[in-house]
């Protein structure tokens, strides 16, 4: 559960846990709108099959990316070579 403790770190994590669809699927809601964010939604779900076993998916809701405009970001070598 690396994965759910690294997201706990995430400002935007809005809830954790959620079971949707068979109940066997992980789906962590993020809020990319909350002030300072410093990320933005990629305007869709992202869910990768089988994340924790067979049948047991995670989705990611919305997707978030980095905000390019966020001045560290935009400016930052590794992320703009």
């Amino acid at each position: 559960m690396a994965v759910h403790r690294g997201c706990l770190t995430l400002p935007v994590l809005e809830r954790p846990g959620g079971r949707p669809g068979d109940g066997n699927d992980v789906q962590i809601n993020f809020n990319p709108d909350v002030p300072n964010s410093k990320y933005k939604s990629a305007g869709f779900d992202l869910t990768i099959p089988d994340f924790f076993a067979p049948g047991s998916d995670l989705i990611l809701s919305p997707l978030v990316t980095l905000d390019g405009a966020f001045p560290a970001h935009a400016n930052c070598h590794n992320l703009n070579p």
